[in-house]
């Protein structure tokens, strides 16, 4: 028999608190950060949860010590309904009256984000317990809060119970969304310990930060069960996590130093997760080895997340990681790492403030990359500070990663300037002086005074809080020094240049000081490349790229690899170096970078030569057919997110002619109306490439079709054989595309021999066809014209003038 429906967990009936008499509102400007006169020790709360319901209810109490007199406490609330608050001290209970921040635009009083809690005389000074109860709802449109998802990755509608599917609750409170499940300080320098309690049906399985402390069971039919975790250790509230839901465990063993590691998978996936679990203690060793410090928390657990977010990866919560299910197919070993690392940046020392924010993401970053040679992270310094002035935590979070990866930048000029030793006893003492504390940028800065000397402090205050500025680097062969030559700067700061050393790679670092500098590299012979690397602009010639791509390639590590794949691909490049570049991003395998280039080369499809396409064709299957095939046009075992994320990926291998991927489509065809909207055109578009007639008859279905099946022909027909001879065998049934959807089917038209023809055709069918639509024409005739000599020289290694290194302009 298959196993009983879950039981209902019914929140418990508060009843309302006795009208209180009429109080003066609180201050109608609510403040930007609470007062410090109420300052938290200790939170515990206790929550009723059954991820079937749509809401939950709770009680927390919140000790702490009231610095002087007063009749007003402010603490963060949002979309929480408070059912009564108290404040208790030696046995006396004080009640509490509760005014909401007033705020514009909210949706009503209790979604704003600040409570006034008002007692009818001020509360003495000293130690108090605030008690609230109050009642909530889950999050069922974002991944942020408390919230709900089902196995499938689909959210519930708020009122929708769904007994065929399995439903979670997860939590995700950083930057500031703790205050969402508890009324609480949800700021990151209120960092005290937590005692959480869930109330949860039996037969569901609950984790949190801590280990569970004790679990009793509730009699009845369909029992519940208190599921009660231990005291924390110090956190802030975006630290604190729970996840309810039937999952698998999976036990992952434990570290060298003995902590306990499971996977929560969920339920029927705890077979998925195997290698995983295998691969998560090392990981873990990696980390406790580089710093010479113990993991600083009891446990680790791993919480698998339904696809939730496009932007949402994994969160490093104390002792419960949280993460995306797509990570267990891409990147575990970078997800775990970076998670791992910010145990000890970000939650064993935590900033005080969001504008610091970098002392968490930059360490995760560097020092995974150091630890992983599948990790790799890259990004142009730009204009943007390491530090900011953050006032809005919900604007910075997922914000400037520019300044997230300057950062990075800087910490590796750190260790290659002053050596990996020297930098790891600077960060142990800065993390052991700080242990569960919290932060500022000055703390790391006094850190490292000692290793890297007091004349370091003017290069590090320049790079936190400066744009960054441009470089003017030269290698100088002239006579016999070979040296580095920096001139016309007027700031401070660090360089770094890996070289060739008479065969071999060498490296060597220098401080800068005002105005010019020169580092001499030792050398017989004049350097046949050269990569410098700072935190400043620098401007890259075609040869020096061309050196790097041909003779340093394999010396390179791959986060320099990255940068100057990015900076070729961002450089103006064009032709064959651009090409060759690509084909180098390629072989990476990152999934950002093969968004970026096989979006360009999607574009790039007008523009290949008919004569070149079997070649083109060739390059395409070599280098991306196995990843679209791991892929697939059917949604089964891969998001939503991620297909469509990979639509032009899929397409190029389609257009290509893969026939595993093509004979998947096919089968596809009769459940086309069961597939999202990517996979729907992708299998349409298999089918014209499988038989060109199949266009027309698509075509001739426009006037009986809806909208949604309107736009999906119209996309289907873009790389259809002969596609201006379609189009003008249907004129009537094409003008009933949206003008959009028109503009783009002729824009794949790109031969400058029907060139009468493109502009009647899109005189007759767009009346908005106009001398703007001929000149895009026209300048993809050009570019067309421009690209096919270094196009072919590159696909068929037959000479081209000029030679690349003279193609970046």
């Amino acid at each position: 028999m298959p196993p009983p429906a879950p039981p209902i967990v019914v929140a418990p009936k508060v009843d309302a608190p006795a009208k209180a008499p009429a109080e003066p509102a609180p201050p109608a400007d609510r403040p930007k950060r609470l007062p410090h006169t109420f300052e938290p020790t200790s939170y515990a709360a206790r929550l009723h949860v059954d991820p079937a319901q749509p809401e939950f209810s709770g009680t927390i109490e919140i000790t702490g010590a009231l610095s002087e007199p007063s009749q007003l406490i402010w603490l963060n609330a949002e979309d929480l309904r408070i059912t009564s608050v108290t404040a208790s001290r030696d046995g006396k209970q004080v009640p509490l009256t509760v005014r909401y921040a007033l705020s514009y635009g909210r949706r009503n009083e209790a979604s704003a984000p600040e409570l006034a809690l008002r007692s009818e005389e001020p509360l003495a000074a000293g130690t108090w317990t605030l008690t609230l109860t109050y009642t909530g709802t889950w999050n069922t449109r974002h991944a942020v809060g408390g919230f709900r998802e089902t196995a499938q990755g689909l959210r519930l509608a708020s009122n929708e119970t769904n007994p065929k599917q399995d439903a979670y609750v997860f939590t995700q409170f950083e930057p500031d969304y703790a205050r969402g499940v508890f009324p609480c300080f949800d700021e990151p320098d209120r960092k005290v310990p937590w005692q959480l309690t869930l109330d949860i049906p039996d037969g569901l399985v609950a984790a949190s930060n801590s280990a569970i402390e004790s679990e009793t069971r509730s009699g009845g039919p369909y029992s519940t069960k208190t599921v009660r975790f231990a005291r924390t250790l110090p956190l802030p509230s975006y630290l604190i996590a729970f996840a309810v839901g039937p999952f698998d465990i999976v036990d992952a063993g434990t570290s060298k130093h003995g902590t306990p590691i499971r996977i929560l998978a969920l339920r029927g996936e705890g077979k998925n997760v195997s290698a995983a679990a295998t691969a998560t203690p090392a990981l873990l060793d990696k980390v406790e080895a580089w710093l010479d410090l113990t993991f600083p928390y009891p446990k680790l657990d791993l919480v698998a997340v339904p696809s939730t977010e496009n932007w949402w990866l994994a969160m490093e919560n104390a002792g419960l990681i949280t993460f995306n299910t797509n990570a267990l197919r891409d990147r575990w070993e970078e997800v775990v790492l970076h998670e791992i690392v910010h145990h000890w940046f970000g939650d064993f020392v935590t900033p005080a403030w969001w504008d610091d924010f970098w002392l968490n993401e930059s360490f995760a970053y560097w020092l995974g990359g150091e630890l992983s040679d599948s990790y790799y992270w890259t990004g142009d310094p730009g204009e943007v500070p390491i530090i900011s002035a953050v006032t809005d935590p919900r604007a910075h979070h997922g914000g400037p990663y520019a300044s997230v990866f300057k950062g990075a930048q800087l910490l590796a000029l750190l260790d290659a300037t002053v050596g990996t030793e020297p930098l790891k006893r600077a960060l142990r003492g800065y993390l052991t002086a700080h242990a569960h504390g919290t932060v500022r940028n000055d703390d790391l800065r006094d850190a490292l005074k000692p290793s890297l000397g007091t004349d370091f402090a003017g290069i590090f205050e320049r790079y936190l809080s400066s744009p960054t500025a441009e470089l003017d680097v030269e290698l100088n062969c002239e006579g016999k020094s070979k040296r580095i030559e920096v001139k016309g700067f007027d700031t401070v700061g660090l360089l770094c240049v890996a070289y060739d050393h008479d065969g071999a790679r060498a490296d060597r670092c220098t401080k800068l000081a005002w105005g010019s500098a020169t580092l001499e590299l030792g050398t017989k012979r004049c350097p046949r490349w050269v990569l410098p690397k700072t935190l400043h602009h620098l401007t890259w010639t075609a040869q020096e790229l061309e050196a790097l791509r041909d003779r340093a390639w394999p010396m390179l590590t791959k986060n320099e690899r990255m940068t100057v794949i990015s900076v070729a691909l961002a450089n103006g490049t064009r032709g064959a170096l651009r090409l060759s570049f690509i084909e180098k991003a390629a072989e990476l395998d990152d999934p950002n970078l093969t968004k970026w280039i096989t979006t360009y080369l999607y574009g790039l499809g007008p523009q290949i030569p008919a004569s070149l396409r079997p070649q083109y064709d060739a390059w395409i299957t070599k280098h991306f057919a196995s990843r679209a095939r791991a892929i697939g046009i059917a949604p089964t075992g891969v998001s939503i997110e991620k297909r469509r994320d990979a639509y032009e990926l899929l397409a190029l291998v389609l257009d290509a002619g893969d026939p595993t991927l093509r004979a998947d489509a096919l089968k596809l065809l009769p459940k086309l109306d069961d597939l999202d909207a990517a996979s729907r055109v992708l299998v349409l578009r298999a089918a014209i490439l499988d038989k060109p007639a199949f266009a027309d008859e698509l075509v001739s279905q426009l006037p009986k079709v809806n909208r949604t099946r309107m736009t999906d022909i119209a996309f289907a027909l873009e790389r259809t054989p002969d596609l201006l001879g379609l189009l003008q065998r249907h004129v009537a049934e094409i003008k009933l595309l949206q003008d959009v959807e028109k503009v783009r089917l002729l824009n794949q038209v790109c031969d400058g021999t029907k060139r009468a023809d493109v502009e009647k055709l899109g005189r007759q069918i767009d009346p908005k066809w106009d001398q703007f639509s001929i000149r895009n024409f026209e300048w993809c005739v050009t570019e067309r014209k421009a690209l096919e000599p270094a196009l072919r020289a590159f696909l068929t290694g037959a000479p081209v003038a000029p030679k690349a290194s003279q193609a970046n302009h």
